[in-house]
């Protein structure tokens, strides 16, 4: 914008560390009945000196301040700078699931795969690019630590494939057997848990020129009652429970507090192979992608 002094420079602490990771993996595996697999595991990851970016040249707030003269209010280099992001290692993040497995292989026909995960991943700031801020407040990032923005807390998948075998007996087997006999049915089955969401208030209300701030919680953000979808789409939290944080101050609304609609997908496949001579044959492949037409809906990142 005309009459803005330039983004600053990216300076990088002196005291910058590698990131330092440690694993953790215990797994079981059971077999009830032939063919049957039941497997059981833990996964952990503890993340410590992550390379984090935060603003060392917001805007102080004082009485009188606007818009206008936060360029004068620059902490560092009032005038000179906009926004100056330091590059620290002081990023944490933790995971830890419960991640189980049933396989049961090729009998009569069918075959079927099947997990279920529950995960919980926390950190104060999930992306990892140079060159932007983390933090609503840059002074205080335990502010910021909450459930990741990549978190899903259920993950289910079931994948299956039945060769229909043909085997059917009485007077009309010879019919069903030339008609089903030879069909292969195919479906993956996905179900999870919606992605956690902010609620902002959408303009500098702090006067600190950082961005991104979050409003103040004065009531109950969750509608009460059984509502239709329809009105959890028009109005998936209660707007009301919301008001704008006050200047020089950020809200008291924590990180990814929210969580948006579940996910739910079905696909599903038919095959079968006609001999036409003994050496060529043709197939029939019918896929439904998405075969029950699910409508799948994101979280709001605005509340205004």
């Amino acid at each position: 914008m005309e009459g803005k002094p330039p983004r600053g420079p990216l300076p990088i602490a002196e005291a910058l560390r590698l990131t330092e990771q440690i694993t953790d993996a215990l797994a079981a595996a059971h077999a009830r009945v032939s063919n049957l697999v039941i497997e059981v595991g833990y996964v952990g990851k503890m993340s410590r000196h992550m390379q984090v970016g935060r603003d060392i040249n917001s805007a102080a707030y004082a009485p009188g301040a606007t818009p206008a003269n936060q360029e004068q209010r620059r902490r560092l280099a009032p005038g000179v700078f906009q926004a100056i992001y330091l590059q620290e290692s002081i990023g944490s993040a933790d995971y830890n699931s419960l991640q189980t497995a049933v396989r049961y292989q090729f009998h009569r026909g069918l075959t079927l795969l099947s997990s279920y995960t529950w995960s919980h991943s926390i950190d104060a700031c999930s992306q990892s690019a140079a060159g932007g801020n983390c933090f609503m407040d840059p002074n205080n990032q335990n502010r910021d630590r909450g459930s990741s923005a990549f978190d899903q807390r259920h993950i289910f998948a079931n994948s299956f494939v039945y060769d229909i075998p043909g085997r059917f007996h009485g007077s009309s087997a010879p019919v069903l057997n030339h008609a089903l006999a030879g069909w292969t049915v195919t479906g993956i089955v996905t179900a999870r848990s919606g992605l956690p969401f902010n609620v902002l208030t959408g303009f500098d209300a702090s006067f600190t020129a950082v961005g991104s701030e979050r409003p103040d919680v004065i009531g109950n953000p969750i509608p009460s009652g059984n509502r239709s979808r329809g009105q959890q789409i028009a109005a998936y939290l209660n707007r009301s429970a919301f008001a704008d944080n006050q200047p020089g101050l950020y809200g008291n609304l924590g990180r990814n507090v929210f969580v948006a609609p579940g996910f739910f997908n079905s696909d599903l496949g038919l095959y079968k192979s006609f001999n036409v001579t003994e050496s060529k044959r043709i197939e029939f492949r019918s896929e439904f992608f998405n075969a029950f037409n699910q409508t799948h809906l994101n979280g709001r990142s605005n509340w205004r």
